[in-house]
């Protein structure tokens, strides 16, 4: 995990209001362009995050433009994670401590039972229509492109990993205040290391004054038990390419679907799965607003939860693909991209940082890989995180 102290320029690629510097930004590895790129600046064109945005009218939808963004040293202004207190133990506090101290946070796993599922969906992106780096339609005349899969997943091994992650706060901190159904907590001391390594074995990260999931965690004990879908996924996108003959072109402005690994698996998690907020629950296991890919292949999830959910179908099927999180503050609201170390195309958003680039896909739109929203032109970089 790293942040703080560090400034970084994220290029939105898609829609620039000004294509004239592009290729610069493309090609540069200096993360600021050589002339300034106009920004999109209409208020009204902006999109929720909570809604699938494969629908929308696309006519006149200005996309992107160069994000400026400076890391936050706010540790907690990701997601619904929220603060904690270290209490004063005595009397029932200090026995729920011993107890939880004494459990063994090993993550067990049952005997595999591996069941077949079986996903359906509508992939559209190849319909959108482009006017330099600007989004400007939908070709009703492409057609929809139908994949079906059918792939075993083991739900009880995936739900094991869900149940495991996460903990009761009641066994390790004061309750502060409550506020509907929402529980606050405030951390006013470091935890003792004893209690921290038990967080880390049950997928929590403690470090200062914030609580929060352990990303790498999560995909690492979800990754291998994924690659039967993923692999099943990226056949059925290969076998559902048309056939490439010399005579074809492309109509106008559309972007030609390809073959990669990226954009099947991003299809899938985009369009086949849906989108749901995560309720915070008084009285369930803390898991910091997160859903672990099990849950999410059966329910759906949100930003958060579906950018893990993509970081470990790639990792099932590429050990070695660079992989980031990106957590940002849209407006007033939290949000998590998954940025991806492949080959950009042109008018893709794009992340450089420290020698290496990635695409940055949207996990909750459905607009493909590299198309960006134009509200994240004001977003504020929270934290990274790189996913060993």
């Amino acid at each position: 995990m790293e942040q703080g102290g560090f400034r970084i320029t994220i290029f939105l690629l898609l829609g620039i209001a000004g294509v004239t510097g592009l290729s610069a930004l493309v090609g540069s590895d200096d993360p600021r362009p050589a002339s300034a790129v106009d920004r999109a600046t209409d208020p009204a064109a902006t999109s929720d995050h909570d809604e699938e945005m494969g629908g929308h009218d696309l006519a006149n939808h200005e996309v992107g433009g160069e994000l400026e963004a400076e890391a936050s040293d706010d540790p907690t202004a990701h997601g619904p994670t929220r603060l904690f207190r270290a209490p004063d133990w005595n009397g029932n506090g200090s026995t729920r401590l011993a107890e939880f101290l004494d459990t063994d946070h090993t993550l067990i796993l049952p005997r595999p039972r591996p069941e077949m599922h079986e996903w359906s969906w509508e992939d559209d992106s190849t319909q959108i229509v482009f006017d330099g780096c600007k989004a400007i339609a939908r070709d009703p005349l492409v057609p929809r492109i139908k994949l079906t899969v059918r792939a075993p997943v083991d739900h009880d091994t995936l739900g094991a990993v869900e149940e495991h992650f996460g903990f009761d706060p009641a066994d390790v901190f004061d309750v502060q205040n409550a506020i509907g159904e929402d529980v606050e907590y405030t951390l006013a001391n470091h935890l003792g290391s004893d209690v921290v390594a038990a967080l880390a074995k049950r997928g929590i990260l403690v470090d200062d004054d914030s609580i929060r999931p352990d990303y790498a965690w999560i995909v690492e004990h979800t990754a291998r038990h994924l690659k039967p879908l993923a692999e099943a996924v990226i056949e059925e996108w290969k076998r559902t390419m048309p056939p490439s003959k010399a005579s074809d072109t492309p109509r106008p402005g559309n972007i030609l679907r390809s073959t990669s690994t990226l954009e099947a698996l991003t299809s899938f998690v985009q369009r086949a799965l849906p989108y749901q907020s995560i309720p915070t629950i008084r009285g369930e296991r803390e898991r910091c607003g997160v859903r672990t890919p099990g849950p999410s292949l059966k329910l759906g999830s949100d930003c958060d939860s579906k950018a893990l959910l993509l970081a470990a179908l790639l990792r099932s099927v590429d050990s070695q693909i660079p992989i980031v999180l990106v957590s940002l503050t849209v407006g007033d609201r939290p949000h998590m991209l998954i940025g991806v170390g492949v080959p950009a195309r042109s008018c893709e958003a794009i992340l450089d940082h420290r020698g290496r680039r990635y695409v940055l896909v949207e996990v909750t739109s459905a607009l493909g890989v590299g198309v960006m929203a134009p509200d994240y032109n004001d977003a504020v970089l929270e934290r990274y995180t790189v996913v060993p």
